[in-house]
């Protein structure tokens, strides 16, 4: 489960990445990179994750990082990609 996510939204080649940085509670840590569940036809509750400063407002609810639209992403769906 995710102990701690860092949001930042770094902009390369004219692309913003939307990449918490995490780290597990066992030490795993990594970049978490959101950039396609934000921007895909059927992001759903994840589109509005790239508007007025949403994506930087997540915070860990019980190991899981949330935002305050509901979005969330649990420990076990962050650790496949890092």
């Amino acid at each position: 489960m995710p102990r701690q996510a860092t949001t930042e939204k770094d902009s390369t080649a004219g692309v913003t990445l939307f990449a918490p940085s995490v780290t597990c509670n066992d030490g795993d840590n990594g970049i978490a990179d959101f950039s396609t569940a934000t921007t895909t036809k059927d992001a759903g509750i994840y589109a509005p994750l790239v508007e007025s400063g949403l994506f930087e407002q997540a915070y860990l609810s019980l190991g899981v990082i949330t935002w305050p639209n509901g979005a969330d992403r649990s420990g076990k769906r962050i650790r496949v990609p890092i």
